[in-house]
């Protein structure tokens, strides 16, 4: 199976893994990837089948998607420990790698995912489509749809079927859980439910977006994160960033 992978910043920095959601692609961080370059290594990747990646015959299951990360991992020569940052189903995935290897995750951010991930009824009308009627609505939505129909029609029910209720409280790593306020699929209440289940967890609600605040507010989600996975560096009251304490 090949995986389609941006993977750029200094080598020898520590790392940031960004996973997109289900439909997704890698580039929906590209806002973040490029703001965390200078001081980071980057990395994400395209799922099976979305974006530049290989298309499966099949295999869009939760557990092939966890896999598939693990993969990656390994052909990436991902160093021992990185700081994980996911969107919605890659949020399930990274729950679940959390879960499995707590020893190699510095941070896990969760951002518009939850314990389960509803569809509206449109979605799933628009499912029983045929292929092609589906193709012209993803050439309209192409910046939320970046795989092909046959896939979306596998991945929709492994979607639906999924619950990660039982994996949260079994995270044993700092996890930041963040929530557009208007998001109308991961509802910020069940987000809040989830974040509430993880031990060491820090809940943020961001108003003016919904499911994809990475590339609604990318700003204000940079801000986030930057506090999120480099603590020890201070905001000015300019709003630009003080080195850490100690540095040169």
């Amino acid at each position: 199976m090949r995986l389609a992978a941006l993977d750029y910043g200094p080598r020898d920095a520590p790392t940031l893994f960004f996973l997109h959601g289900g439909a997704g692609r890698a580039t929906q961080w590209r806002h973040q990837m490029d703001y965390f370059s200078s001081r980071f290594r980057v990395i994400s990747y395209d799922f099976r089948g979305h974006g530049e990646s290989e298309i499966a015959p099949c295999g869009y299951t939760f557990d092939l998607m966890v896999r598939d990360f693990e993969l990656a991992l390994e052909a990436l020569e991902v160093p021992s420990r990185f700081a994980l940052i996911s969107h919605s189903f890659g949020g399930a995935v990274a729950a679940g790698y959390a879960a499995k290897r707590p020893e190699r995750l510095e941070r896990l951010a969760l951002v518009a995912t939850a314990g389960e991930i509803p569809l509206s009824p449109l979605t799933l009308a628009l499912l029983k489509c045929p292929v092609a009627m589906l193709e012209g609505v993803r050439k309209v939505f192409k910046n939320q749809i970046n795989c092909p129909p046959g896939v979306l029609k596998q991945l929709v029910p492994n979607l639906m079927r999924w619950r990660g209720w039982d994996l949260y409280a079994s995270i044993n790593v700092p996890t930041l859980v963040l929530s557009g306020e208007l998001d109308m699929l991961t509802r910020p209440r069940a987000m809040r439910r989830m974040a509430d289940l993880i031990p060491n967890c820090e809940f943020v609600s961001l108003p003016f977006c919904g499911h994809l605040p990475q590339l609604e507010r990318p700003a204000a989600v940079n801000r986030i994160l930057e506090r999120f996975v480099e603590p020890e560096r201070k905001r000015t009251w300019r709003g630009t960033l003080d080195a850490p304490e100690g540095a040169a």
